[in-house]
């Protein structure tokens, strides 16, 4: 995958999108929001998940 197929979730769109970067933060390119890497479900889910050792 290449950088411009890269998607955030914007909390405003309530989807993952495609994004611009800024110096600290990335912006959604179809309402300007600032994004993050994974939407507050997804991230719970991470959490949630067991973590396996080898």
């Amino acid at each position: 995958m290449d950088g411009f197929e890269e998607r955030r979730y914007c909390d405003k769109c309530k989807r993952y999108v495609r994004y611009l970067t800024a110096l600290n933060q990335s912006y959604c390119i179809h309402c300007d929001a600032k994004v993050t890497v994974f939407s507050k479900k997804d991230m719970k889910s991470f959490h949630k998940s067991p973590i396996v050792h080898d």
